[in-house]
């Protein structure tokens, strides 16, 4: 198999992915009709791709929620004591 073939494979299947399109590798295997095999190769493959196209990748902490309600509620308190 051409290994531009693979790279265009790598390049739909992180693409489904930042687009909020999420299939999983097994399903993207199956509806492109390629062997399972071929899985692992995307996944390394895939990491090479996102550091060739320098694709940042944001985790959100789970305190920052927190800290937007408590930032809501020092506005609260403010005016009501006002």
């Amino acid at each position: 198999m051409p290994i531009f073939f693979i790279i265009r494979l790598t390049a739909i299947f992180l693409a489904c992915k930042t687009e909020e399109n999420y299939l999983d590798l097994v399903d993207f295997l199956k509806r492109t009709n390629q062997k399972q095999a071929l899985g692992p190769l995307l996944m390394s493959l895939e990491v090479v791709l996102m550091q060739a196209l320098r694709f940042d990748l944001i985790v959100p902490h789970p305190y920052d929620a927190l800290y937007g309600l408590y930032l809501q509620m020092r506005v609260i308190v403010t005016k009501a004591l006002l």
